[in-house]
């Protein structure tokens, strides 16, 4: 056993992310069924949120919460444009991207004056304030209940 943990311990630490990003990037190509890919794919969406996280809490030391307003921004605006036909997956996630990037600009730039316990009220309201802005334009989002008739994704969008 402690054969093994010592050629496991000399492999580079690059490898192993790398192994598990090609992992997850074939899966889909395996023929899993839909509850598993999806409990993958709400693995891999948690585990974004937890980094995140880890980033604001761990290494800079602040708390702020406000990832999850963004991670809603970029997954409603990614569901719209589907909903407006658009079913190329990359350009979903270019503007599912740029929408997050808007909403952490516009509550991000205010929270550089702040710090502590002011960040973290000031992004924790962010995300309060997302089930009512989904409530206000209820006939584009469906309010509280999500987007319905999402298409299938397509690589290419046909």
């Amino acid at each position: 056993m402690a054969g093994l943990w010592l050629k496991i311990r000399t492999v580079p630490g690059w490898i192993w992310p790398l192994a598990i990003g090609v992992v997850l990037l074939l899966l889909p190509f395996v023929g899993l069924s839909y509850a598993v890919t999806r409990q993958i794919e709400l693995t891999l969406i948690l585990a974004l949120i937890v980094v995140g996280l880890n980033l604001s809490l761990g290494f800079a030391g602040e708390l702020a919460m406000g990832q999850v307003a963004m991670y809603a921004a970029g997954a409603y605006a990614a569901g719209l444009v589907n909903k407006a036909g658009v079913t190329d997956i990359w350009l979903q996630i270019l503007v599912g991207a740029s929408a997050a990037l808007v909403i952490g600009l516009l509550s991000g730039i205010p929270g550089l004056r702040l710090g502590s316990w002011s960040l973290a009220m000031t992004s924790f309201f962010l995300i309060l304030m997302v089930p009512d802005v989904l409530s206000i334009f209820k006939d584009q989002t469906g309010g509280r209940n999500g987007l319905a008739g999402i298409q299938p994704r397509h690589p290419s969008g046909r």
